[in-house]
């Protein structure tokens, strides 16, 4: 059946494996631009404290976005742990990232696919959902879960976001830096519509080649190249 994809020779071998240096650089960038945060803040530089959280966001989407199509070269275990920790750093539950990224590729522009539904909105539209996105699709992953594992995880990660508030507010007398990084990243979730779904799939067509744009900005910005990416990149929180 013709389905209008290239051949993978056309496309770069490079796609089927990584090197040693790129994982343990897609690996080590999410923790180091957490401590340039860090750092920024203990210094007082504010506006390179929000370029530090920025670069958060980057770095974590396009790691959790490899792990979950095997490219980082990760075992399961390494997987599930990818997924936790880095989620975390967003405020989000990368198992069910996992599980609606890939119904995403399965379905869309089908029915059944909450990642992929913010494509036939208008801007404004995917704005509106945004506070919503992220815990509606933790909630479809946790009722689709069967395996106790698989719901053991996205509970853990589900408590994530209320403790990391709680232990912001505890530390706010002596820093306001962990609520304020919480805050920005659970809103920086309610971009994800717009940003991750509705720009790379705005008019959108019919083959899997016509269905996403390349995002040039992203891959310059994080230093992987446009090839590795694999469709869409939104996250999902519990």
């Amino acid at each position: 059946m013709e389905t209008g994809m290239p051949p993978l020779a056309q496309l770069g071998a490079d796609l089927v494996g990584i090197s040693r240096g790129r994982q343990a650089l897609a690996l080590a960038r999410p923790l180091l631009y957490v401590c340039a945060y860090a750092a920024a803040v203990a210094t007082g530089h504010r506006l390179l404290a929000l370029v530090a959280i920025f670069l958060v966001f980057v770095a974590v989407i396009s790691a959790m976005h490899d792990a979950v199509h095997g490219t980082l070269g990760l075992g399961r275990r390494g997987t599930d742990l990818v997924l936790f920790g880095f989620g975390a750093l967003l405020m989000v539950s990368g198992h069910a990232y996992r599980e609606t990224h890939q119904q995403h590729h399965r379905v869309f522009p089908g029915p059944d696919d909450p990642e992929g539904a913010a494509a036939r909105l208008s801007p404004l539209g995917a704005l509106l959902v945004g506070p919503l996105h992220v815990p509606r699709i933790w909630l479809w992953a946790f009722r689709r879960a069967r395996r106790a594992e698989r719901r053991a995880w996205l509970a853990a990660e589900a408590c994530v976001p209320p403790v990391a508030l709680a232990l912001g507010v505890a530390a706010w007398s002596r820093t306001p830096a962990v609520l304020v990084y919480t805050v920005l990243a659970i809103a920086g979730g309610w971009l994800y519509p717009l940003l991750t779904v509705l720009l790379p799939h705005r008019d959108f067509g019919e083959t899997p080649v016509t269905q996403a744009r390349p995002r040039s900005v992203r891959a310059c910005v994080t230093g992987v190249s446009p090839k590795s990416r694999c469709g869409s990149s939104t996250v999902s929180s519990g």
